[in-house]
């Protein structure tokens, strides 16, 4: 995941210039030109070599537009964290039709949410990437009450005929789980209905 990132940055930016960074903040689209904000105010930066005057030109600048800045000396371990969370509610909110806070409000919906969630960390830390927060479950429940009404950028791809980023979200855990032997039965069923999904809306 990382890796690729950094080929294609390393190849297109001077990596003193770049800062890498990851949103905590829903948004919906619900039809062309009706954007709206569900929630949410917190980017998490991260810290690399040589990017500390683009690290603090950014943070300044996001600081000012109102939103929480967190700077993190992980890339890797802020980007696979931030992919669990991803791995665990767009897939089974996108499959199931459902906003977020109905699919954490579901008692069955959010067992298989954490089960995803569980399988995708023991799928990082097998790879050597463990999380940044040992608290995953509570958060991920806690971003259910932050953004009842988020569609999902998942859900919202499907409604509109779009392919969604499923692949770039699930297969680098299920890539590292089958390397490692790791159990990761829910996500690989996430990925075959996302991708049967994805057949039938483009047909």
């Amino acid at each position: 995941m990382e890796s690729d990132m950094k080929g294609y940055f390393g190849a297109h930016l001077a990596p003193r210039k770049t800062v890498i960074g990851v949103c905590y903040f829903a948004a919906d689209r619900p039809a062309p030109g009706d954007l709206r904000f569900n929630g949410g105010t917190d980017i998490l930066l991260a810290r690399s070599p040589g990017n500390e005057a683009a690290l603090a030109t950014a943070s300044d600048i996001l600081k000012t537009a109102g939103f929480r800045i967190h700077i993190k000396d992980s890339e890797p371990g802020m980007l696979w964290t931030k992919a669990a969370f991803n791995a665990a509610i767009n897939p089974l909110a996108a499959a199931c039709g459902v906003e977020t806070g109905n699919l954490l409000d579901d008692p069955a919906l959010r067992e298989l949410s954490l089960k995803a969630l569980g399988e995708a960390a023991a799928a990082a830390r097998a790879g050597g990437h463990p999380l940044d927060y040992p608290d995953m479950a509570d958060k991920l429940l806690q971003s259910g009450r932050n953004a009842p009404r988020q569609r999902n950028s998942m859900l919202q791809d499907l409604a509109a005929g779009r392919r969604t980023e499923a692949e770039a979200i699930l297969g680098p855990f299920l890539k590292s789980a089958r390397r490692h032997s790791i159990p990761a039965p829910t996500l690989e069923l996430l990925a075959a209905l996302i991708a049967r999904l994805e057949k039938s809306v483009a047909a």
